[in-house]
């Protein structure tokens, strides 16, 4: 929600800012209600099901005006989330095609439209947050990352940070989620401890925003080395030779 920060190099080429975020989590692990309240608390934030959605939807498509007949260009999710927070749920029930759709726009951040007479290029300036199901609906530990969704190598390197959420069966934490689920249907509102008001997290958002921190040698090198091995470690555990790890992680 807070970002990184963009770069303009010499050659006149953006780099985007924002950090794209894909969590993969059993079901019943409250993927949907954190996404939801990430765009509820987030300046502009916009909320969508992958399975509802369609590639004109997410980024951008030509209508035809009521009134005066003239061809207008109508923003989607991406869009209407620029410089903020787009949250796809069920990102695993999108269609390829509409998959495909998104790869401008997590990238360049930009949507390119040509048709209907109609050729522009809009501003998405937006991070992703993206939430799925494993496939067969339980993750499995043996497999790795790309054996266990449903997502093509191209989708899959556009993440920057992937989050597991696994729903492992234990005493202590099956308890103590009953307890506060069944406190939550007894009291409301009134079992939640809120610490700051929505109002209160956005404007933390907004003065975060401000800073832009600089990369020190030490964090170069370490940032370095470790993609080294995140590359050598994907290229061992990966048979199909489709890395996730690329360049796109720097």
């Amino acid at each position: 929600m807070v970002g990184g920060v963009s770069k303009i190099t010499l050659e006149r080429i953006a780099l985007r800012g924002d950090i794209n975020i894909c969590i993969v989590g059993d079901p019943s692990t409250a993927k949907s209600q954190f996404l939801k309240w990430a765009a509820s608390n987030s300046p502009r934030g916009v909320y969508t099901s992958g399975k509802a959605s369609t590639a004109s939807g997410l980024t951008a498509t030509v209508t035809r005006d009521a009134d005066t007949g003239e061809r207008t260009i109508e923003a989607g999710a991406l869009m209407l989330s620029d410089h903020g927070v787009c949250c796809i749920d069920e990102f695993d029930k999108m269609e390829l095609k509409d998959q495909v759709a998104i790869h401008e726009a997590m990238e360049q951040q930009t949507i390119s439209i040509a048709k209907a007479g109609i050729k522009a290029t809009l501003n998405a300036k937006t991070s992703l947050l993206a939430a799925l199901n494993p496939i067969g609906g339980k993750y499995d530990r043996r497999k790795p990352l790309q054996k266990n969704i449903a997502m093509t190598a191209p989708i899959l390197s556009r993440f920057d940070l992937m989050f597991i959420i696994v729903d492992d069966a234990g005493d202590e934490a099956d308890l103590a989620i009953a307890d506060q689920l069944l406190r939550l249907h007894r009291f409301g509102g009134a079992a939640v401890r809120q610490v700051f008001s929505p109002a209160d997290f956005q404007l933390y958002l907004r003065y975060a925003r401000r800073f832009k921190p600089r990369l020190t040698s030490p964090a170069m090198e370490l940032i370095v080395h470790a993609y080294r091995d995140m590359r050598l470690q994907d290229s061992l555990s990966n048979r199909s030779k489709v890395y996730r790890v690329t360049t796109r992680l720097l």
